[in-house]
């Protein structure tokens, strides 16, 4: 505003306000508002955000979630600290983000304690047959996992190294899938909710990416789509 000091006349505005003024006004104004501008803001312009459309080749949006944390004014934050061997409370605020893959503005943050485990954050998602999450295996949930495949939304995350499941069907890899896609599996895991115990059928794809001279095994809910196409959601997360 500043910046626009000379032409304030042209809008009729005597005066630059204080940045106070603005904080203190802005304080008795409902979150609601600022979401709602953003929303409409980005409804209005995600169509050149990216030069890129990942939803064009598989008809369905592909959204990363992600999350870090906040260590600053750690005497401040201590109270929603986790505590360490020691004993001590690590201060910090965690932030989890979610990002259409096409574009490169957030549509959903959430705060929570740094405290929080990240699975949490999962029962914040929109579930649709329109979406594909793709996330950390922080993020890991056998009990998320069933509540996207009910609802139909795909997932796409690592599997844990310790990670109890049952290999029950190897899937043919076919000549013209990237020969970085080293076996393609049907597995089965248990989810406990309750004191009830059910099977829930994922699909297990090891893949070798040579750039990074690293193994990668992928756990997804994604049965129709190519192993390698699979594999190339979660390096569009840039993990």
């Amino acid at each position: 505003m500043l910046g626009l000091s000379g032409k304030t006349e042209s809008f009729q505005l005597g005066h630059i306000p204080k940045r106070s003024t603005l904080s203190d006004a802005n304080k008795n104004r409902k979150v609601d508002f600022f979401e709602e501008v953003y929303n409409k803001l980005l409804h209005q312009y995600s169509s050149v955000l990216s030069d890129s459309r990942i939803e064009n080749v598989v008809n369905k949006q592909v959204k990363i979630v992600d999350s870090t944390t906040i260590s600053l004014f750690k005497d401040i934050l201590s109270c929603v600290g986790r505590k360490s061997k020691e004993g001590k409370s690590k201060g910090g605020i965690k932030v989890h983000t979610v990002i259409n893959a096409d574009e490169i503005v957030p549509n959903l943050v959430w705060f929570s304690p740094a405290v929080t485990h990240d699975h949490n954050f999962l029962q914040k998602l929109k579930c649709d047959d329109n979406t594909v999450y793709v996330f950390d295996k922080g993020y890991n949930d056998y009990k998320a996992f069933q509540h996207f495949t009910d609802h139909k939304t795909g997932f796409v995350t690592r599997l844990k190294d310790n990670a109890l499941h049952q290999e029950i069907d190897d899937l043919e890899i076919p000549e013209h899938i990237h020969n970085g896609v080293l076996t393609d599996k049907i597995i089965e895991v248990e989810v406990k909710k309750d004191k009830e115990v059910s099977k829930l059928k994922l699909r297990k794809i090891t893949f070798y990416d040579r750039e990074n001279k690293r193994k990668f095994e992928f756990l997804t809910n994604l049965f129709d789509l190519r192993a390698d196409l699979i594999a190339g959601f979660y390096k569009k997360d840039g993990k």
